[in-house]
């Protein structure tokens, strides 16, 4: 009689890919990163780091597939899980980077909040622009996403501009570690939101 092995639980578990696992690794070293920047008071080391993870991220942007109307459902969910990513980057950044030094800014808590809320809701718009039955892979629904992807950019380059004319980018005040993730973080969201918004415009 033939013994049978039942499977191991532990096998069978799914396992992170490799480039999220990478993502998680390099969002927590910049983060940290930019943690010592705040306690030796170096806003050089701090750009820096916050330089890195949206680089990367915006490295991995999905190839644009032309025209297929079947293909673009899975692009634009790509480009809002990068979107996603930053807003997390973004929260975590701005939360070790005033709860885990002596920097204070009053209203670091708000903003980390905001794009945490915002990382999830690009999480959940991921998860339903990925379920085939989904409204949200209509044409019609595609192209309105694509409209709000380029509002989206326009105004994040409003306000990046807004940043640079206002002097704070560089000035002596305790905010200024979360001015590197506005700049850095939102310049890399406009132009994934652009790209994104143009793209399937153009491909509906």
């Amino acid at each position: 009689m033939t013994r049978q092995i039942s499977p191991n639980p532990m096998r069978q578990s799914p396992a992170l890919p490799r480039r999220v696992l990478l993502r998680l690794v390099l969002l927590a070293v910049t983060s940290t990163v930019m943690v010592f920047a705040a306690w030796l008071e170096q806003p050089a080391l701090s750009w820096l780091a916050a330089a890195v993870f949206p680089f990367a991220v915006i490295l991995t942007e999905p190839k644009s597939a032309g025209r297929d109307g079947d293909v673009q459902p899975i692009i634009a969910a790509a480009r809002a899980r990068q979107i996603a990513w930053l807003f997390g980057w973004g929260a975590v950044a701005i939360g070790f980077g005033y709860g885990l030094s002596p920097l204070y800014w009053q209203h670091w808590w708000q903003y980390a909040a905001g794009m945490a809320l915002l990382c999830a809701v690009s999480v959940v718009y991921v998860q339903l622009l990925s379920n085939p039955a989904s409204a949200l892979q209509t044409r019609t629904a595609l192209r309105a996403m694509g409209a709000l992807s380029l509002v989206m950019a326009a105004a994040i380059f409003v306000g990046l501009a807004f940043l640079i004319a206002s002097g704070k980018l560089f000035a002596e005040k305790p905010d200024w570690l979360a001015n590197h993730v506005f700049m850095l973080g939102g310049a890399a969201i406009a132009i994934i939101a652009a790209r994104g918004g143009w793209q399937q415009l153009r491909s509906q």
